[in-house]
């Protein structure tokens, strides 16, 4: 591979904080602390089997990431020139080589390595980047294809025609793989029209399949996770179906991306629904970024399935904000009768509704409530990274619910909406699908987040929150003053069962300030809540507000801490979250 006298430089990898500090005893502070004695031990004098078990660790962690010339990630290769002592450890360790058979481009290199991984399975990430090696890489990929567990095709356009990767995939199909886990084809890099192959891939053990720009069905009785990236004009939703249906019962994560090509003269990109329905009695997630929802029409999924849209479309008025989907899955949510916190943000871009169902602990239920937004905010940005970036699927917890955003940068100037008009649109939404309905599907609302730039009026705050009255838990905006004083003249019809507040004191200027108005209206914004809280313990029910949590950055924190200190005398329990 390389001669002797070349040098090799091992970047090490971050090292990490292991020591955990729960575990750690507590020492007493009349203890004298021992002297630290200087450690004359070094690497050498590490074991052999310690040495092992540290390298296969980094394995399976992250593996040491090393450059020799123009060539990157060489993982283990490099190290194990470092010492004769560090060789013979990884020589004798055929784990460490599963994933180096292609990382040189050098036909001897690969051989020697694949020697070394013995008969382990492989996990390979070939790209075709490089002309002369492409063919030998394909053959060499394809005889090995029974041994791969792992596989990551990427083709690029100077790197391999667009008929010899089609020839590679076909021919990789047609055999198929009896220990293949994961697959990940993605033909972004050829700039070639979507297809789909007639063929179908008998995997038997494959549970992850990412497909992009090109389908296929996998015959596999494990695959739970799908990924499907449709970039070009030709795309037809029957072409997907055929990517769907070769196990549908066992699909447990289903994400589709339907993305315009940056290359394609026009940005929009529409694709029709499925002509046939489309049944996963085992979905969890569905994941949908796209410019409308036309494809999702036809997929039959649980209640209980948790649902991810992006639109790049703006939010519309009232009557085109019905989209079938949405309200749909609003109701399908809330028919389950589980307790859930409804979230609209009206505020930023994009604008957002969520819906997330979760049982909640009777101690601990304003806690959690209040955490379920932020919970699906995360939840699906780690999708939308995962649909973007081939980053993994995020572990968070799924819930029943929805998740459903509007990008209003594509939006006209006739198009543009006020905040309130949106915040109007979202709630109309969520009143259209509880409509027609024997139960009361208001019922399951315990918890209402409510983020909007501007005020409404009284009247508009008591018509929109009209029906959320078994909403225990609120978080709002303090900007938001005229809805603050709908809740302290209406006690009995906005929110009549509130027992939790949570106010995020935006707007509010720094505790320095010298402004004789900006001071009026702080001392009003005390007064105000002060009021809130004793209207609602005078109003004669069984509990008023029991937790008040202020949020906030820290420049507002003698307004917060003041506040706390004023309402501790009704509230039993005041808390200030600054960051």
């Amino acid at each position: 591979m390389s001669s002797d006298e070349e040098t090799y430089v091992l970047v090490p990898s971050p090292s990490s904080d292991i020591i955990s500090l729960p575990t750690m005893s507590i020492v007493s502070s009349r203890t004298p602390t021992p002297p630290l004695l200087p450690s004359h031990l070094t690497i050498h004098d590490l074991g052999d089997r310690l040495l092992t078990r540290i390298f296969l660790v980094l394995a399976s962690i992250h593996r040491p990431f090393v450059e020799y010339r123009e060539h990157h990630e060489f993982g283990f290769v490099l190290a194990s020139h470092v010492c004769r002592g560090w060789r013979a450890i990884m020589l004798a360790c055929p784990e460490l080589w599963t994933r180096d058979v292609f990382t040189f481009p050098n036909e001897h290199a690969m051989l020697t390595i694949l020697e070394r991984a013995q008969d382990l399975p492989l996990e390979v990430n070939l790209t075709f980047d490089y002309q002369r090696t492409a063919a030998r890489s394909s053959s060499l990929c394809f005889n090995l294809l029974p041994r791969i567990r792992t596989l990551r095709l990427r083709p690029m356009d100077y790197g391999i025609s667009r008929v010899g990767f089609h020839d590679l995939l076909i021919s990789m199909i047609a055999q198929g793989s009896p220990i293949l886990e994961s697959l990940e084809v993605n033909q972004g890099g050829l700039r070639a029209e979507d297809r789909t192959l007639n063929l179908e891939f008998f995997a038997p053990n494959l549970r992850f399949l990412r497909l992009n720009g090109i389908f296929f069905p996998c015959l596999s009785a494990t695959l739970s996770t799908i990924q499907l990236k449709l970039a070009r004009a030709y795309s037809e939703s029957d072409d997907v179906f055929d990517a769907l249906r070769g196990s549908p019962d066992t699909l447990e994560h289903v994400l589709f991306d339907v993305v315009p090509d940056r290359h394609l003269a026009h940005p929009g990109h529409y694709v029709s629904a499925f002509r046939q329905d489309i049944y996963l009695p085992s979905a969890k997630l569905v994941a949908f970024r796209g410019y409308d929802t036309e494809l999702l029409k036809s997929l039959q999924v649980p209640p209980d399935t948790f649902f991810c849209i992006s639109l790049s479309a703006p939010l519309g008025r009232v009557a085109d904000a019905m989209d079938d989907i949405s309200w749909t899955r609003v109701r399908a949510v809330l028919s389950l009768g589980w307790p859930c916190t409804l979230s609209l943000d009206a505020a930023q871009e994009p604008v957002r509704l969520s819906l997330l169902s979760l049982p909640l602990d009777d101690q601990a239920r304003h806690d959690q409530a209040l955490a379920v937004a932020t919970h699906s905010l995360e939840l699906a940005h780690g999708l939308y990274e995962c649909m973007s970036y081939g980053s993994d699927l995020p572990d968070q917890t799924i819930h029943p619910g929805l998740v459903v955003e509007w990008h209003g940068q594509f939006a006209s100037a006739a198009e543009e909406q006020s905040g309130g008009e949106k915040l109007h649109t979202l709630l109309e939404l969520v009143r259209y699908a509880t409509e027609n309905s024997e139960d009361d599907l208001f019922q399951p609302i315990r918890c209402l987040d409510i983020c909007i730039p501007e005020d409404l009026l009284p009247a508009e705050w008591v018509y929109l929150l009209k029906g959320y009255g078994a909403v225990e838990t609120l978080r709002m905006h303090i900007a938001s003053i005229e809805l603050l004083q709908a809740l302290t003249t209406q006690t009995r019809t906005v929110l009549p069962n509130l027992t939790a507040l949570a106010v995020v004191l935006d707007n509010v200027p720094v505790d320095n300030t010298t402004d004789v108005h900006e001071y009026q209206r702080i001392r009003g914004l005390m007064k105000t809540l002060e009021r809130l809280v004793v209207e609602r313990l005078e109003a004669g029910r069984d509990s008023g507000i029991e937790l008040v949590r202020l949020e906030g950055k820290s420049d507002s924190m003698c307004f917060a801490e003041t506040v706390r200190e004023r309402l501790s005398i009704y509230v039993p329990q005041v808390e200030v979250v600054l960051y």
